[in-house]
């Protein structure tokens, strides 16, 4: 009977294996059934196919989708992705740019061309993507490798513009930053001048005050006239000086604090923007 048991138990778990191992097999030809059928990839990834006025002035099938941003944004972002992977391009025929004669792993195994083009408005903007294994071998929905692959990058797409729209912003940001830095930099420029102009002046104050006439019972009856109105009148243009002075100074520091609260509301803009930045 014990024999019996162990048999039984060594064949429900065969039985739970193959179980298993058919699940997964049946999970992977559903997955596999849904990557082979090109209507199902172009409406997963939210992919249209179209008939336009291809680079070498021809109607080809272009596979194409459609963003919420300015057009001529997206075609930026487009070349700054490519420029970041090593690719340039070059103006075709027709508004499109193209990569010609590269490997691309994103859109093909073997060598290609590919050709983009951006069409919109301030609005939206939509991408033409033309994928070509030479010359006119446009390969189009038909090719379920390249239809997946052009759906995947139309549709990581959508990050590059967002963060190439978020790098312009924060470097416009980080550009105004550094104007107030360079500000306050200027100012306490001004600060330290003005500070060393009234150091001066109370020098010129206290050698005029150690040199002047001392009025004394004793020349009160007996003094220069006109040396007293020339002191006076240097004592008036010493005050006057120190007057200036100190209102430059206090004017400057005026400013200095305003630049110093733009500043700081400058580096709160760039944090809180910093916290949008786009996520995969």
């Amino acid at each position: 009977m014990i024999l019996i048991a162990t048999a039984m138990k060594k064949i429900l778990s065969v039985f739970a294996v193959l179980s298993i191992s058919l699940g997964a097999f049946a999970e992977t030809l559903a997955t596999d059934t849904v990557l082979k059928d090109p209507e199902t990839v172009l409406k997963e990834y939210k992919i249209e196919i179209r008939n336009v006025n291809g680079p070498e002035d021809v109607n080809v099938r272009v596979f194409s989708k459609t963003y919420l941003y300015p057009a001529e944004t997206i075609k930026e972002a487009i070349k700054a992705r490519l420029e970041k992977e090593g690719l340039y391009t070059k103006k075709k025929d027709n508004g499109f740019f193209a990569c010609m004669g590269v490997k691309y792993n994103p859109l093909w195994h073997k060598m290609l061309d590919f050709y983009i083009n951006v069409v919109g408005s301030e609005n939206a903007g939509t991408v033409n993507l033309l994928v070509s294994t030479g010359y006119d071998n446009y390969m189009d929905e038909t090719n379920l490798t390249a239809c997946l692959n052009a759906a995947r990058w139309l549709s990581e797409l959508e990050y590059d513009i967002k963060m190439y729209i978020f790098l312009n912003n924060l470097s416009a940001e980080d550009e105004t930053l550094a104007g107030l830095q360079k500000d306050i930099e200027k100012l306490q420029k001004q600060k330290a001048k003005i500070e060393k102009k009234i150091e001066t002046n109370a020098e010129k104050i206290k050698k005029f005050e150690a040199q002047r006439i001392k009025l004394t019972e004793d020349n009160v009856n007996n003094l220069d006239t006109k040396k007293l109105d020339r002191e006076k009148e240097q004592d008036r243009k010493l005050q006057d000086e120190k007057n200036a002075l100190n209102y430059d100074l206090n004017e400057v520091m005026l400013q200095i604090e305003v630049a110093e609260g733009k500043l700081a509301q400058q580096m709160e803009v760039i944090k809180k923007l910093k916290e949008t930045e786009p996520k995969k």
